[in-house]
């Protein structure tokens, strides 16, 4: 008999913590053993900072471990900087009855419980007097029929925390918000009573390039929600179902998409509408860079962002086969005033990759 703990640390800004779990397993469509996710108990700071909770043997050992090899794997690799570590530890007994634990491996990407990391750093964030433990449940996927019991697919953070020790702090519950509603059925109407969190999330707003869709970012949408935004991916006109206007659109147009899709996007329940974050490619991140002076913006990120010159906003594509012949510069210097806007930006909110 095995047990495997996660061991790990996640730090966005100033923000750091770090946290203990078990893994646990559910069983698959094929009646397979397959990881079900891990309960986390997460406390405020560096792994010496989790030390000082009131552990038990077994996962004070597995801490310690993961502590040895961060420091080596940080030590062979100079200037190593990882926003996540995870590292799985293994114990069991052997066949002699000899108790063993090492560590399996290391994740510095994200991962399983990334879902459940984030919701505690966003209570450690709303609550500075706050250690929580964060539970990630995965559904199972096996037929019903005899099918092991299994948590339905969600990341939450709970009230409960790590027992025993005076320095654990307690963590307030998350506020909600209740709205009254009438259920119709047939053609009578029942009752009912939304009960939602209180707490706003960030909202990510994607904008493709020239010749491109929202296709190219729907599985970065789908990793970003995951982790607790609200994100929305659109196709600007003249491309996928509008590909017919390919010709007629102008910059001004997909401009004014940009626009309306921002406005969608902080209209949309739960969205936090000061902690939006818009990721443009190309084209995407020169529509994106204007957005930012004409609607609130808290997180810019450009991929390989285009320039254009002011000359030719309103020209129809008809004339030119892309808006890159429009005109192009690449001095940030000689930004023209469309683009200049992003400039507030540098260095310090903006990223370019």
């Amino acid at each position: 008999m095995s047990t495997t703990h996660s061991v790990g640390q996640v730090q966005v800004g100033h923000l750091m913590a770090s946290y203990f779990g078990t893994q646990r397993l559910t069983i698959n469509h094929r009646g397979h053993d397959v990881y079900g996710g891990s309960t986390l108990v997460v406390s405020r700071g560096a792994f010496a900072d989790l030390l000082r909770l009131d552990l038990q043997a077994d996962v004070r050992t597995a801490v310690e471990q993961a502590l040895v090899y961060h420091g080596a794997a940080t030590t062979s690799f100079s200037g190593l900087f990882a926003s996540r570590c995870n590292y799985d530890v293994a114990q069991g007994v052997d066949d002699s009855g000899r108790c063993h634990s090492g560590v399996l491996e290391q994740s510095w990407r994200i991962g399983g419980a990334s879902g459940a990391e984030a919701a505690a750093l966003h209570a450690l964030r709303d609550d500075p007097a706050c250690s929580v433990s964060a539970y990630r449940r995965a559904r199972s996927t096996a037929p019903k029929e005899g099918r092991r019991r299994a948590p339905g697919s969600c990341s939450t953070v709970s009230t409960a925390t790590s027992a025993g020790s005076p320095s654990t702090w307690r963590c307030r519950p998350m506020s909600t918000i209740e709205e009254a509603i009438e259920i119709t059925v047939d053609a009578s109407h029942i009752a009912g009573t939304f009960v939602t969190p209180g707490t706003l999330i960030p909202g990510v707003l994607f904008v493709h390039g020239w010749g491109g869709s929202q296709e190219q970012y729907l599985a970065r949408a789908r990793d970003v929600a995951a982790l607790g935004c609200v994100c929305l991916t659109f196709d600007l006109r003249g491309h996928a179902q509008t590909r017919l206007q390919f010709e007629t659109v102008s910059r001004a147009d997909n401009l004014q998409d940009v626009l309306s899709a921002y406005d969608t996007l902080v209209r949309r329940r739960h969205v936090d509408p000061a902690a939006i974050a818009v990721v443009g490619s190309s084209y995407g991140g020169y529509l994106a860079s204007i957005l930012s002076s004409m609607r609130a913006v808290k997180w810019l990120a450009l991929r390989a962002p285009a320039l254009y010159i002011d000359s030719g906003w309103e020209v129809r594509s008809c004339n030119c086969t892309s808006p890159r012949t429009c005109g192009r510069t690449g001095s940030i210097s000689s930004l023209p005033p469309t683009t200049a806007h992003c400039k507030h930006f540098m260095p310090s909110k903006a990223t370019c990759c």
